[in-house]
Parts: C-alpha cells; structure tokens; sequence
C-alpha cells in the first residue's frame, strides 16, 4: 500500500515515511533508510524520520564494528563505535562493544569510562534483565592491561583508580552479570569475570 502511494506521489513525504517503517519491520533496513532520506530531503525537520534513521544507521554501524572485531580489526572497531557514540551519545551496546574492545587492545582507562557508561543505562534501562559481558574479538575476553599503565600504582592508588572503580560497578550491579568468557581473561580481564555473578 505505501510503496504504491509513495510511487503515485514521490514527493509524499507521508508515504515516503510509513513506506520506510514498513520496511524495517520487514527486515529491510538498508531500504529504510533509503526512504527515510527521501523524506528528509522533503521534509528536513521530520523530528521521527530523523530519529529512525539515526538509530537504524547506528545499527548498522554497530553490526560493521562487529564484523571488524571478529576479524581482529578490534582499533578499526573502535573507531566505528566513537562514530556511533557521536550520534547517538546513549546507546548502550555502543558504549559496551567499544568498552570490551578497548579492554582487549588493553586500553583499561578509556575502556572504564565506555563500560561505566553501559552500565548506567542498563541499570536504568527496566527491558534489561541481565548484563552479558563478552570479548569484542575471537582471541581474548580481556586481554588485560598494559603494565606501563598500571606500574606506578600503590596499593592505594590502585584501590582508588578507574580500573577498581569498573570491577565495584560490575560486582555491585542490581541485574545479573554474566562474563561469557571466549578467550584469555588475563590481569583486569580476570578480575572482571570474577565481579560477575556467573562466569561461562
């Protein structure tokens, strides 16, 4: 119905848009978004189809990080996921995906920050039921940090740093925790599988 309405009158911007939803509902995002940019370009302040097509290029954009991660790609992966955050600042499996790869590339500092930030809207967020922490490639769940970065620490220092800060989050979240474990869980890998409730 809306592709004959929208091939009637190309420059029906309400067709256009509900063509578009139809589409995604149909598994067709990459059309989706095709119609949705039709529509903006009628319509350049349509506030839905611009929110639809935010999100529908963030998941894709989230589904390349994957596939880049898999390969080992995981610094190209990040890069991707900066992207997404950038348009979309709250998206958790964003800010999760970018946190587990900066984690295995041994970043903890910036990885802490990505985590926490997932965490937050998870914990917020009543659809979750249960957090999943998993390795962003097929090598390591974490790698573990790199030892330049942690060397200087104290014993108090270290108890009162990011890194301390992201195990407390994770043991002491409300939602299950789980650390699907897929690889090496070496140093601070390791001790975020142990602040999981359940480890596989």
């Amino acid at each position: 119905l809306w592709t004959r309405a929208a091939a009637l009158d190309p420059r029906n911007d309400v067709a256009l848009y509900n063509l578009a939803l139809a589409l995604q509902e149909a598994g067709d995002p990459t059309a989706a978004e095709a119609r949705l940019k039709e529509t903006l370009a009628l319509v350049p302040d349509h506030q839905p189809a611009r929110r639809l097509l935010a999100t529908l290029e963030a998941r894709r954009l989230e589904q390349e990080a994957g596939a880049l991660a898999a390969r080992g790609r995981l610094a190209e992966a990040v890069d991707l996921l900066a992207r997404v955050l950038e348009r979309e600042p709250g998206r958790m499996r964003a800010h999760a995906s970018r946190g587990m790869a900066l984690a295995e590339l041994g970043r903890f500092a910036e990885a802490a920050t990505d985590l926490r930030a997932a965490l937050d809207t998870a914990r917020a967020d009543e659809a979750v039921g249960a957090v999943v922490l998993t390795g962003a490639g097929e090598k390591a769940f974490i790698a573990g940090a790199d030892i330049s970065q942690v060397a200087g620490y104290t014993k108090l220092t270290a108890l009162d740093s990011d890194l301390q800060r992201l195990f407390d989050l994770v043991e002491d979240f409300p939602k299950p925790t789980i650390a699907a474990v897929n690889g090496f869980a070496l140093g601070g890998g390791c001790e975020i599988a142990m602040a999981c409730d359940i480890r596989v």
